[in-house]
């Protein structure tokens, strides 16, 4: 029997859709997002759950507000930063 860490781990990845029932990975289709408005590098997308996603680049510019959906529109519209 798996320990109760183990069975916690495993019901976090389903409920972020990380793995299917069996505990296989489910691949998920590129993500398109723009590159970051201050640096200029593809940033990294992750999802925590249902509702619970965001993108943050290695600058430390990021969009935390939400779906999956919406945080992408909100960071592929944002403005490149001058100066």
């Amino acid at each position: 029997m798996p320990s109760k860490q183990v069975e916690d781990v495993y019901n976090a990845r389903r409920a972020s859709g990380e793995i299917d029932a069996r505990g296989r990975p489910i691949k998920r289709p590129e993500i398109e997002r723009a590159s970051c408005p201050c640096c200029g590098a593809k940033p990294e997308v992750k999802i925590g759950g249902p509702g619970c996603a965001w993108i943050k680049c290695r600058c430390g510019m990021e969009t935390t507000d939400g779906s999956l959906p919406r945080v992408v529109a909100i960071w592929n519209t944002r403005q490149r930063m001058e100066g």
